[in-house]
């Protein structure tokens, strides 16, 4: 079998730990400045309508669909997650110098087509080459909290810049940071292909070929499911407060706000104690805050519980974003293809997330009926997700 490890360097001496961290931080604000800001953008440059812009999402959501697996396995195949994030970063300066030159919405379509979504996929290269470098878990978790922590500042800057200089002017601020990425992402180390010690395959089973797809189907399965509520619950919150709670919308941006901002030392902890403790007692314990998170927002009345229920959430969403990762890392053995197919997952999430808050909605004629679903959503993957631990499809301990 075959593993992709550094070759000049181990794993706790490689050469520069802030660097993925940094390009963690400068991928995730790439597309927090983006990706909120893609209709704003297309609307003030093309005069787009809503169903020019919900075509422009769909051809864009396709396209890192599609990409988000091909350029990876393309990756694993060569070892060379460096060469692909490079790409990644030169399709983003493309699509961006491409747009303001666009004289048609037309042509904007084809530039989303082409180099948006190698554009969207940088962060699951990078978090495939940090398994690959050797390292640990936690380490992961502290690049995944450097993403977090741009999601946590992005929007905000995105708005202001949006405000004063307006909304083309991101396309700039996206083109600076792309190009950041690019030069800042030479510094990485190369990989080569070596084979894989004996004793390393117990971190990644081998299984049968319909064994791993069936793995892989409840993998997807269950965090297609997880994420799902997560994105249902961040799409109503705002229509949940001003309508259940009937308070100012505002509370709502506040607890959102709150749970991004507490997701980053969440991350903390789980680099802390990501290589000591069980995989799975970590993903029972974020189902676990799931679940109380949603039951919770079933009862909730006033803006403080609302805010108080918030780290119960911060928790749950950490436990998704950087354990959820590593164990798909863990189950399946390439890297790049691990991380794409759990980005998918989450593609997967946002289009299931809508049939719940329609669905929902249908069950009492307000937001409480999504939140309803969301607990049955997290409770039917925390089963899937114990049952395919108890298969063995990984080994449940701690990684170092």
């Amino acid at each position: 079998m075959t593993a992709y490890v550094p070759t000049s360097h181990g794993g706790r001496g490689f050469a520069n730990l802030w660097t993925p961290r940094l390009l963690g931080f400068l991928w995730g604000l790439q597309f927090s400045l983006i990706n909120p800001s893609l209709p704003v953008i297309l609307s003030d440059r093309y005069s787009a309508s809503a169903d020019d812009i919900g075509l422009a999402l769909i051809i864009y959501n396709t396209s890192g669909f599609f990409f988000s697996i091909v350029l990876p396995m393309l990756a694993d195949r060569k070892a060379s997650y460096k060469a692909y994030m490079t790409l990644c970063s030169i399709s983003s300066v493309l699509f961006v110098a491409l747009t303001i030159g666009s004289p048609s919405f037309g042509l904007v379509l084809l530039w989303l087509a082409l180099f948006g979504g190698p554009a969207s996929i940088g962060t699951s290269l990078l978090f495939a080459y940090t398994r690959s470098a050797g390292l640990g878990e936690s380490e992961l978790m502290n690049v995944r909290a450097s993403v977090s922590l741009s999601w946590v500042l992005g929007p905000p800057a995105g708005a202001l810049i949006a405000s004063t200089l307006g909304p083309s002017a991101l396309l700039f601020g996206v083109c600076t940071v792309s190009l950041s990425i690019g030069v800042l992402g030479r510094s990485l180390r190369s990989l080569k292909t070596i084979p894989m010690k004996r004793g390393q395959s117990k971190r990644m089973p081998s299984h049968s070929p319909a064994r791993m797809v069936l793995i892989m189907a409840l993998l997807v399965g269950s965090f297609s499911c997880l994420q799902g509520a997560n994105i249902a619950s961040v799409s109503t919150l705002g229509i949940f407060v001003s309508d259940n709670l009937r308070i100012d919308v505002m509370w709502a941006g506040i607890a959102l706000g709150l749970s991004a901002a507490l997701e980053v030392p969440a991350l903390g902890v789980l680099a802390r104690i990501g290589d000591r403790i069980s995989i799975g007692l970590i993903m029972l314990s974020g189902c676990v805050a799931g679940l109380i998170y949603f039951s919770g927002l079933q009862v909730v009345e006033a803006p403080l519980p609302l805010l108080a229920l918030q780290p119960l959430n911060s928790w749950f969403c950490a436990v998704l974003g950087g354990t959820g990762l590593g164990l798909f890392q863990r189950i399946i053995p390439r890297p790049g293809l691990a991380s794409g197919v759990y980005t998918n997952a989450r593609r997967v999430g946002a289009v299931l997330s809508g049939l719940v808050i329609s669905a929902g909605h249908r069950l009492s004629d307000s937001m409480s009926g999504v939140f309803l679903l969301c607990t049955v959503l997290i409770a039917v993957a925390l089963v899937v997700i114990v049952f395919t631990l108890k298969s063995g499809a990984v080994e449940d301990g701690s990684t170092d």
